[in-house]
């Protein structure tokens, strides 16, 4: 995603509201999830759950995030 595409949709993408970040966060995920080789044989492999990742606030969202042990 480039960022004029980020732009177009956000409007203003450096002042989303929290709900807009968490969402624009899992559209990134979905993304390289459904495209990215590497990234969808992760997902296969570890059987991750957007939906139990993505819901709370952002802090405890980027917590997941973090704490799900995919990134590594």
């Amino acid at each position: 995603m480039r960022y004029a595409e980020v732009k177009e949709m956000y409007d203003d993408p450096f002042h989303l509201d929290e709900s807009s970040a968490i969402q624009y966060l899992r559209n990134i995920f979905e993304f390289h999830f459904q495209n990215t080789p590497y990234w969808h044989a992760v997902e296969k492999k570890r059987g991750i759950n957007l939906d139990s990742i993505f819901e709370g606030n952002l802090e405890e969202t980027v917590e997941k995030i973090f704490n799900s042990g995919f990134l590594y």
